[in-house]
């Protein structure tokens, strides 16, 4: 079976991908370029594609396509369907999620769409930590200030953001205090792999009491110390200290929080999104950070107009450190990439052995 790995995932992977060389053909696209565009991506694939189809079919076959983050086009697809035997076609995420992949013209296709789900679920947990941490200790500030404090360096620092946008300038009494995680009450919004990761990191980790908003109850054995897993959005928020925001997006969760959903939220709580930027509608959240309606947010995903309203509505009048970014890395780990890529391979097997029957199989 030949298989086609998308730009940066190689590398991500190279050990466990090298080991399983004498199985697969693999073939790795060597664009590096973070600015790579994803048209020439998509023209790569397929003209390897094209290559691949042997002399006795007209259609590729044994194919399967390792695809990141970034959003391929349905024409894209059709045309795939045109050089490759559907049946004999793979596509695998290399990640968590599918709002990158249109499934249901894949599944109109006939094409087997499968992911690596659970394997990431520790390092976006920790991510999670590691934002909340930051927030609720003032850490962003308090490097600032004791950068500021420093005295003055023959190699000055470059940068956009003075150190009184980010609140170093601000008396102590208008800074939120630093609090504590421990015993705190948490709200997961989503119970998948990476949501009960959290909550159980949470509650045997720092002894807090975890509310879970789930729209449907999954299989697995059930969190017994939740203290409320239920489609009640407004009851899990209202009890919130935290905020941990883990679900996959569809129409049914896109902009699940907005104006009316961020008035639920105690004005002291603190939130972390580290699953969709779309699942959190930006103007309602700059609004609740630059009125005080919510104490701080940190976002490892974010769109431009995130960025445009935290420079126009935060930087300006020094509440910059409300909110913190983090540019997509969760899932960005040593261990965490090695673990996606032998689930990768794992999905390999089951597909030549026919065990599609997998629950990472989706379609």
């Amino acid at each position: 079976m030949k298989v086609i790995i998308e730009p940066r995932l190689a590398i991500r992977g190279q050990k466990i991908f090298e080991a399983a060389q004498k199985t697969y053909a693999f073939t790795f696209l060597t664009c590096l370029d973070e600015n790579y565009e994803q048209q020439a991506i998509e023209s790569s694939i397929l003209a390897l594609a094209e290559k691949s189809k042997t002399s006795a079919s007209k259609k590729a076959e044994g194919l399967a396509l390792v695809l990141g983050s970034k959003k391929f086009s349905e024409g894209f697809f059709i045309q795939l369907s045109k050089i490759v035997d559907a049946s004999k076609l793979l596509i695998i995420r290399f990640g968590s999620g599918y709002d990158n992949i249109p499934l249901v013209l894949c599944k109109k296709l006939g094409f087997k769409v499968a992911s690596t789900p659970a394997a990431a679920a520790k390092s976006v947990s920790e991510l999670s930590f590691s934002l909340f941490f930051a927030l609720a200790k003032n850490l962003f500030v308090n490097h600032a200030s004791t950068e500021a404090a420093m005295p003055k360096s023959a190699y000055p620092r470059k940068g956009n953001l003075s150190s009184s946008q980010i609140g170093v300038s601000l008396p102590a009494s208008k800074l939120r205090p630093a609090i504590q995680l421990s015993q705190k009450r948490l709200a997961v919004l989503g119970l998948g792999n990476i949501g009960r990761q959290v909550a159980k990191t949470a509650h045997y980790g720092l002894d807090m009491e975890v509310f879970a908003y789930v729209k449907y109850q999954a299989e697995e054995k059930p969190l017994k110390f939740l203290q409320y897993a239920g489609d009640d959005l407004k009851k899990v928020l209202c009890a919130a200290d935290f905020i941990s925001i883990n679900l996959s997006l569809n129409n049914e969760t896109r902009n699940l929080l907005g104006k009316k959903e961020f008035s639920w939220i105690p004005a002291t709580a603190l939130l972390v999104n580290t699953a969709r930027s779309a699942l959190v509608d930006d103007e309602a959240l700059i609004s609740a950070l630059a009125d005080g309606k919510l104490a701080g947010a940190a976002l490892d995903v974010f769109t431009e107009t995130t960025v445009r309203l935290y420079q126009q509505r935060l930087l300006p009048r020094n509440l910059g450190h409300k909110l913190l970014f983090s540019p997509h890395q969760g899932t960005n780990t040593h261990e965490s990439s090695l673990a996606m890529a032998a689930q990768v391979i794992d999905t390999l097997h089951a597909f030549a052995s026919k065990k599609s029957s997998l629950a990472n199989f989706l379609c």
